[in-house]
């Protein structure tokens, strides 16, 4: 009973240790993912910055779970290139091992339940206290999770000290090394927590039920297990998702094969080298070594072998927009990142299609302005990418966000619609654009070429260069003044110059139709520029 009763012991420390990660990472996510996710994206230039970025987010964040998320959300969501990607994850392996290195110099130094139990005490009083004011309330959930950690960590420590050999691990004793690597392999993929792995080992190694050597072996199974997780999730992913998964499984076994068949018979030898005595502090080390050297041989490697990565799970040939229903919605500001990214995309298809049919330039695609079908393709596709907007916008309005996100996302829903307001005016005139092109109404294609191709010049210039909010806002002012001005300017022409230049009635009306489905697209798409370019905040123009 007493043997039961401490197992029981044991994984209730397990699982308060456990969910106070969770704790920590969930807060840590809601806290800090806008500010990381901006990081990701301008940190990441080169492929060794990204390994370097990978190292040290994830040994601040104590998170490998939320690297490894947010990294492959950008990249599913096609704002981060694959090598980078990589390089960010297999740098989190190296980070994610300074969790060791604090259990094992403070955790099995000092009274874990003295620094527990205030930290809790303090946690549950700002959460009943801070309820109404969301992100402090995030900070006193973080300083809980702590505390959990902290209090579960103590929980195993005394189990294991007074465990007898009835323990599964202690009756390992005397197996091969071989036997302990699968165990530490296996226990992770079922935990899915390579950390609280760790926790088990030092706290076996602490009260004496393993020694070094089976210890070394237990964590080496854990950082191969700890790929499970990535692996599982990418099941159903998108190809990125897959590639930055195998990358991953790759990169560790290749890794923890060397080092359990070089590194882990010589770690008596290297012991002595250093002069290190303390197990625990060895058995970190350790840990930390053999990531180290792995990742140092990988480093120069990089980049060929993100290309072999990238050559498995090729897509088909699909729309250039991401699957936004792949991209995970727990994440909001990656997800927000994803859809404003679809959001740029589909903008930029509104305003190519209506370059091509109005014929701006000699660079501009024939096969539009004469294909029904390249025309209603094009059209179809960007009516198709608003549907699916609409439905991942619902989801992630349904899942939570804060004010200002919940403006944003606002604000990319309203960009979307007026993008598609924008070339369904231009569509409904198609036909009669076309006579125009064929010089059927003589001298108004050339004042539509001329004051056209400007504005939307500057449309092109906006949306695809950095630029000041000043600057931005001037710039739309100045496009709204000058397309009144052309819509106001060709409407006086027609009214009072086309009536003597021998134009039937009915070709009247279409170039006044035609004047007016212009402006309106033009309108539209600025509006569409101004939300998707401007902060939430911003004073957004009225739609005329």
């Amino acid at each position: 009973m007493i043997a039961v009763e401490l197992v029981f012991n044991l994984f209730v420390g397990l699982g308060i240790f456990l969910f106070g990660m969770n704790q920590i990472e969930n807060s840590l996510r809601q806290l800090g993912s806008h500010r990381l996710r901006q990081i990701f994206a301008s940190g990441t230039a080169t492929s060794w910055k990204s390994v370097a970025l990978g190292v040290v987010t994830t040994a601040l964040l104590q998170s490998s779970s939320m690297v490894s998320l947010m990294v492959q959300a950008l990249a599913a969501a096609g704002l981060m290139p694959l090598i980078n990607g990589v390089g960010i994850i297999l740098g989190a392996n190296l980070g994610t091992t300074l969790t060791g290195w604090l259990v094992a110099l403070l955790g099995f130094k000092l009274s874990l339940d003295t620094l527990a139990i205030p930290l809790l005490g303090i946690a549950s009083l700002g959460l009943v206290f801070a309820a109404r004011r969301l992100r402090l309330q995030l900070w006193f959930s973080l300083l809980l999770g702590i505390g959990l950690l902290l209090f579960g960590l103590g929980h195993m420590k005394t189990a294991v000290q007074d465990l007898p050999a009835l323990l599964p691990i202690a009756s390992l004793h005397g197996q091969p090394a071989v036997v302990y690597l699968l165990v530490g392999t296996l226990l992770t993929a079922v935990i899915q927590s390579s950390s609280a792995t760790m926790m088990i080992a030092l706290a076996a190694l602490h009260g004496g039920l393993l020694e070094l050597p089976a210890a070394a072996a237990l964590i080496i199974g854990a950082d191969l297990g700890t790929t499970s997780t990535s692996a599982l999730a990418s099941i159903k992913g998108s190809a990125t998702r897959k590639q930055l998964a195998l990358a991953h499984v790759v990169f560790n076994l290749l890794v923890d094969l060397a080092a359990f068949i070089i590194i882990l018979p010589a770690l008596p030898y290297l012991l002595d080298l250093v002069g290190l005595q303390d197990p625990l502090l060895s058995l970190v080390a350790f840990h930390s070594i053999f990531n180290l050297i792995g990742l140092s041989c990988f480093l120069p490697f990089l980049r060929p072998f993100s290309a072999w990565v990238g050559s498995f799970f090729q897509a088909p040939e699909r729309s250039h927009y991401p699957r936004l229903a792949e991209i995970p919605l727990d994440v909001a500001e990656v997800a927000l990142a994803a859809f404003t990214h679809t959001v740029h995309l589909q903008v930029a298809d509104v305003l190519s299609l209506n370059r091509s049919t109005l014929a701006l330039s000699e660079a501009d695609d024939d096969e539009i302005q004469g294909s029904d079908d390249a025309f209603a393709y094009r059209y179809e596709s960007i009516k198709a990418i608003e549907g699916e907007l609409l439905r991942y916008g619902h989801k992630l309005q349904q899942n939570g966000l804060e004010e200002e996100q919940a403006q944003r996302l606002d604000n990319l829903l309203r960009c979307s619609r007026e993008a598609v307001f924008s070339a369904k005016s231009i569509k409904d005139i198609r036909a009669n654009l076309s006579r125009l092109h064929q010089g059927e109404f003589g001298r108004y294609e050339d004042i539509y070429l001329h004051g056209l191709k400007g504005l939307y010049d500057q449309f092109q210039t906006l949306l695809t260069g950095k630029h000041q909010n000043d600057y931005l806002r001037e710039s739309l002012r100045q496009i709204d003044l000058e397309s009144r001005q052309l819509h106001e300017s060709v409407h006086r022409d027609i009214i009072t110059q086309a009536p003597a230049e021998d134009l039937s009635s009915s070709d009247l009306s279409t170039l006044l139709n035609i004047n007016r489905e212009v402006w309106q697209a033009t309108v539209r798409l600025r509006s569409a520029l101004e939300l998707i370019l401007l902060p939430p905040a911003s004073e957004l123009t009225a739609l005329k």
